[in-house]
């Protein structure tokens, strides 16, 4: 079977994005797309639906996330080719750790996704690659900040965003607070956040935490 014959699983839940995903799949020349919004619709399908290649977007809303279905989806179909498509440029912005990612998968940034050929090429690779590990990073597309950010500091700028306090976050990551406080300040170190205290820093590491995860524009960070 060709490239262009293969059935493609399409799961995001954004039914705007879904629909502009389908059309760019369809315009590269695949015509055999079944589309789904979450998890649940997802594995229903694999019923009566066996696809070569999945497109699966990284965050589902509540509930599972992208990486909990790849693995659903590699238990059942051990050779499906996938890509993840998001707008975190790691999946530990999410929560979501490099190793959890199965071997062979594609990290796919949207904002990477420049042109119809970028999609292409993704789906090429796991076309070729399968489940086999590629040889290159599970996670190759993550920005240069990110890789410079520990687990835990991502851990913490996600907890800041999200509205979380200095006790709050300790609870959570099963620290004290005064290990919390000595991660923030290292964190604004290697952000290279303003130190000036006029400025709210907890707004600051959220700015920056938002504009690693893609949702607003890297214009609006200072970093």
């Amino acid at each position: 079977m060709e490239l262009y014959d293969a059935s493609i699983l399409l799961v995001e839940d954004d039914s705007f994005a879904r629909t502009a995903l389908e059309g760019l799949v369809k315009n590269l020349g695949f015509k055999n797309v079944v589309l789904c919004d979450g998890v649940s619709s997802a594995m229903s399908a694999i019923e009566s639906f066996a696809p070569s290649l999945a497109i699966v977007d990284l965050d589902l809303g509540e509930g599972p996330n992208g990486i909990d279905l790849v693995i659903a989806l590699r238990r059942r179909l051990p050779d499906l080719g996938i890509v993840v498509l998001t707008t975190y440029s790691s999946p530990r912005l999410l929560g979501v750790s490099s190793m959890q990612i199965p071997l062979g998968v594609v990290y796919l940034v949207k904002s990477d996704l420049t042109s119809s050929r970028v999609l292409l090429d993704a789906l090429t690779q796991c076309w070729e690659n399968g489940a086999k590990d590629s040889g290159q990073s599970r996670d190759s597309s993550v920005k240069d900040l990110a890789t410079r950010l520990s687990d835990q500091q991502i851990d913490i700028m996600r907890l800041i965003a999200h509205g979380h306090s200095n006790s709050e976050i300790a609870l959570r990551l099963f620290v004290n607070e005064r290990t919390v406080e000595k991660s923030i300040s290292r964190l604004i170190k290697t952000l290279n956040l303003n130190t000036d205290k006029t400025q709210n820093q907890r707004v600051r590491i959220s700015q920056a935490y938002f504009g690693l995860a893609g949702l607003v524009r890297r214009s609006e960070t200072s970093f």
